[in-house]
């Protein structure tokens, strides 16, 4: 582990008009070893409290950053749009985080980018990227812009120019990955925690709040897609994208991706016994540019007959997709997930979420409904968060001897509207006047 999220301050996304944050770590630390008592964080709340608007900050981050022309993208934009809360009309988003090489002592940094929508586009209008040795050491500003103009910039000057009249629409990061910049490593010295970090994150949407395919694509628009795909394989990574549907892999990725199935199946068998194993399905697709590529499919594998993954029901798929994102963690990545519990047994999500607890070096941020897993995070640190319908946060203490579940099912959390019983449906579903 080399990067660990401190915390994170969002606002403008769906229901959050005024600023959330999330503190997942403390303060100050002298080694990684330390944050061992933080790397799980639960986010609870009623329907439509803004759990999910925190994960789609991390995806937005993710994007500005990796995602080469990304306030360009008509989807893009139409899709962020559609995510920015309308009475804001900008989205902000702060993030602290701990890094270190070489295990010397970690150095605090700060990122931070407000996204303002007007004349029907975003642009970047405030970027900030800095550093401190220390909780109260004196703040190095590395880059600041606003309205795609420098305040302060302490990278290479001899590339200074280059960003003219780009700073608006992309961010100083994502440019800096051009392969201009990054051929030479004097480059990417400042830029490589900030990146070290949007690296180390997988950031998973449930299924039914990826809104993107909301927008029809046409048939020109996926042919620009697939062939994006075929000519990128080194920057899509599909081979990491575990699931049911068809990957598109290089004859190496295909090795790599198999060489991995033997683990994959002893994860699937730990929830059900009966499967046998699972097959790998590849076909060779010749390609214009003489570069080999094969379509590859998963079949779960019963004995007598055999199931592509596309068929296999919700949850097979969902423990298909669970088995990178937690392989992720267990080699010290951040995993950010929304509604980790759908799909899964509560006996098997407290299970995982203890085996993050106990044996990964990684950082789990989930939020989910199912309160099985606060009996095994109540003695973790900064573990439990609750989200109220006005859109703040309530950590959790301990209230007596209340288990966080009790204080959450008895309505106990100040903002959250559980102090109901069975007779409040009366008034809704009686028909008499």
């Amino acid at each position: 582990m080399s990067v660990f999220l401190r915390n994170i301050s969002v606002k403008g996304i769906k229901n959050l008009s005024k600023k959330v944050e999330l503190i997942f770590a403390k303060k100050e630390i002298n080694s990684f070893s330390e944050l061992e008592a933080y790397n799980v964080k639960a986010i609870y709340g009623a329907n439509g409290s803004g759990k999910t608007a925190i994960v789609h900050a991390f995806q937005i981050l993710q994007d500005i950053i990796l995602k080469s022309g990304y306030l360009y993208d008509s989807d893009d934009t139409k899709n962020l749009f559609e995510l920015m809360n309308k009475a804001c009309s900008k989205i902000d988003i702060e993030i602290e985080f701990f890094y270190s090489e070489n295990n010397e002592k970690p150095i605090i940094y700060y990122y931070s980018i407000q996204l303002e929508y007007k004349n029907n586009q975003f642009e970047i209008a405030h970027e900030k990227y800095s550093k401190r040795t220390s909780e109260y050491a004196k703040e190095k500003v590395i880059v600041e812009t606003l309205n795609g103009v420098f305040v302060q910039y302490d990278l290479d000057d001899a590339i200074k120019n280059d960003f003219t009249n780009l700073l608006k629409k992309r961010s100083f990061a994502e440019i800096l990955l051009e392969p201009k910049y990054t051929e030479d490593s004097k480059y990417l010295m400042e830029t490589d925690p900030l990146l070290s970090l949007v690296f180390s994150s997988v950031v998973i949407l449930d299924e039914k709040d990826n809104h993107v395919p909301v927008f029809g694509l046409t048939l020109e628009r996926i042919k620009e897609i697939y062939n994006y795909r075929l000519e990128n394989q080194a920057i899509f990574k599909s081979a990491e994208e575990t699931g049911y549907r068809t990957k598109i892999l290089t004859e190496s990725q295909l090795k790599s991706y198999k060489s991995k199935i033997a683990s994959k199946e002893k994860f699937i068998r730990l929830f059900k016994p009966s499967i046998k194993g699972i097959n790998v399905v590849s076909k060779l697709v010749k390609t214009s540019n003489k570069k080999n590529r094969y379509l590859v499919n998963d079949f779960i594998d019963y004995g007598d007959y055999a199931i592509d993954i596309e068929f296999e029901s919700i949850g097979i798929k969902k423990l298909m997709n669970l088995y990178n994102a937690f392989k992720h963690l267990s080699e010290g990545g951040i995993l950010v997930i929304d509604e980790l519990d759908s799909h899964i047994n509560d006996v098997y999500l407290v299970k995982l979420v203890e085996y993050v607890s106990k044996f990964t070096k990684g950082q789990l941020i989930f939020t989910t409904h199912n309160v099985s897993p606060m009996e095994v995070l109540k003695s973790k640190k900064n573990s439990i968060d609750f989200m109220t319908l006005s859109g703040e946060i309530v950590s959790w203490t301990q209230i007596g001897n209340y288990s966080p579940s009790k204080l959450y099912k008895k309505g106990m959390v100040q903002g959250l509207p559980f102090n109901i019983d069975a007779e409040s449906f009366l008034a809704v579903f009686d028909n008499e006047q």
